[in-house]
């Protein structure tokens, strides 16, 4: 009997284990916003109208909320406490009896509920001053601040029984570091310029308008909740035709206006069809392989999306990129045939055609730079003495062309928007100096009259860019990488066992990567580092060799 009685007794506790086991396994996330209180005071016959207003970090009014107010004098000691709740707009007030006009500090306390924290509010109210109210806006009515524009206004207010002009003002933000500050005018108004690059990194903050009164007016304070925002780009390539079975490879980065935005998720869609996703890199870059499937016929269309689940950063889209997805024709023999005696015909006819015709003449040498004679053949007349200014990729360049003898007489001209240039140039020898933005200059010695090689040229110039990767190249071709023909700049760099080298590597890629191109002098210092690094480096054999 008396077992049975100490098993009654213990099943509750072994009914609350039970229960209580299945709570422990499961963790609860909570995820709470801010709130805030408004506070002031207005004097009354009898002593001290306290009021205030609770709202969130958005400035939502909290209605129905219980809160605590206290009231202490100069001592310490305690003159009322009350508990009251929130009305609908989240206002509330007290009254408070007190004999004569000393300061008096009140402290106001929200407790906080299942989605807002614990706050507590302390505001030394000073009735031989007037009360001030103070009123803050941005001049564009919005809460976000795009981080990207040069700067923004700020608008206050105030109003007090004692008026509000020339009252000075302060704006901090919520980490209290002062922003600007100004004087009101005759209307109680002022206005704060902040620039963007004073105002933090992108996400939610707060504005902080703060004023210590005067003789006559009392101290106030008043919060505008804002969002910091950056606009973000993505950006996208891949090969425009694939066949089925092949990897299809696409890549693209991530930036804004501040440089690469690291270790974001972005997804790659045909359409709405989710292929796949990847992580940017350290330079906001991207890459994303998938095999292609016979289903993706006839074409694909590529978006890469990044879908921002922070404030500070927009979702981003990328254009779409079109792939044309070939499916070969099922084998046919005669097909085949046909194929192989066309190949012999023409293969036969080409052998009769050579032994037919003469020699032909021999191919002009190329010059030693990266300028190459073009054909007059079939040229319009005004061409006959002009040329083309193009970068690596072919892409025509709106540079310049100048030329000085050794007198010292000059004569230039500005490249056309597609890259073409004219230059009559009197008999003599000439050094000419081929310029573009952002690219390498060229020269030469060209001596008129000539055998035709200023008729008619295509000059090719080297971004420095390119010129700035083809240091780390060169590097990476003397020091033990293994595999670096077909690695990137960033796995070269890594796999380096000299720290000089993966220091080299970081600087190469921000020079080739950054948002803003290299100039001359950033190039020089990464040659000079080069050369510290592995004694002087090969000669070049060709202007086109990196």
């Amino acid at each position: 009997m008396t077992d049975a009685r100490a098993w009654l007794l213990r099943l509750p506790l072994v009914v609350m284990g039970l229960v209580s086991l299945p709570s422990a396994a499961q963790p609860t996330l909570r995820v709470r916003a801010e709130a805030r209180i408004e506070l002031g005071g207005e004097p009354t016959p009898l002593g001290l109208r306290i009021h205030g207003a609770l709202l969130d970090d958005l400035g939502v009014p909290l209605g129905a909320r219980e809160l605590s107010v206290s009231v202490r004098d100069e001592r310490g000691a305690i003159i009322a406490r009350h508990r009251l709740r929130s009305d609908r707009d989240g206002r509330f007030h007290v009254d408070v009896r007190s004999p004569d006009d000393t300061p008096l500090r009140v402290t106001a306390i929200f407790g906080g509920d299942a989605s807002h924290e614990r706050l507590e509010v302390e505001r030394v109210v000073d009735r031989s001053r007037a009360d001030v109210r103070l009123h803050l806006e941005l001049a564009r009515g919005e809460r976000v601040l795009p981080l990207d524009d040069e700067g923004h206004e700020v608008r206050a207010r105030v109003s007090s029984d004692a008026g509000g002009e020339a009252l000075e003002l302060e704006l901090r933000d919520e980490l209290d570091r002062t922003l600007a500050r100004a004087t009101t005018d005759g209307r109680g108004e002022a206005t704060f310029v902040v620039p963007s690059s004073e105002l933090g990194a992108p996400g939610a903050g707060r504005l902080v308008l703060w004023t210590h009164g005067d003789a006559r007016r009392a101290e106030g304070r008043t919060e505008l909740p804002i969002l910091r925002r950056r606009v973000a780009t993505l950006t996208l390539a891949a090969a425009g035709e694939a066949r089925p079975g092949e990897v299809l490879v696409a890549s693209g980065a991530l930036v804004d206006a501040h440089g690469p935005l690291r270790r974001r998720a972005i997804g790659l869609f045909d359409g709405d069809r989710h292929l796949g996703s990847v992580l940017t890199d350290d330079t906001g870059r991207f890459e994303w392989r998938g095999t292609v499937a016979r289903e993706d016929a006839p074409r694909l269309s590529l978006v890469a999306r990044f879908e921002s689940d922070e404030p500070g950063h927009g979702s981003a889209a990328s254009a779409p990129v079109d792939v044309v997805v070939s499916v070969a024709a099922p084998f046919n023999p005669w097909s085949l045939a046909a194929l192989l005696l066309s190949v012999a015909s023409w293969l036969g006819v080409r052998w009769l055609w050579r032994r037919a015709r003469p020699a032909p003449a021999p191919t002009p040498q190329r010059p030693p730079i990266a300028m190459a004679p073009v054909s007059a053949r079939g040229a319009p007349r005004d061409l006959r003495r002009a040329g083309r200014l193009s970068n690596r990729r072919d892409e025509a360049l709106a540079g310049r062309v100048v030329a000085r003898d050794p007198a010292g007489r000059e004569h230039h001209a500005d490249c056309a928007p597609d890259g073409t240039f004219a230059l009559e140039l009197p008999p003599g020898a000439w050094q000419v100096r081929f310029e573009a933005p952002r690219h390498a200059a060229l020269e030469t010695s060209v001596t008129t009259p000539h055998r035709g090689e200023w008729r008619a040229v295509d000059v090719q110039l080297e971004s420095w860019r390119e010129r700035a990767l083809a240091v780390f190249r060169r590097v990476a071709g003397r020091v033990p990488i293994d595999g670096w023909e077909k690695r990137t700049l960033h796995e070269m760099s890594a796999q380096a066992r000299d720290p000089r080298v993966r220091a080299l590597g970081r600087d190469v890629e921000r020079a080739y990567y950054g948002p803003l191109a290299p100039s001359d002098e950033d190039v020089e210092a990464l040659e000079s580092r080069e050369r510290a690094v592995q004694g002087p480096p090969a000669a070049r054999t060709s202007p086109h060799e990196p």
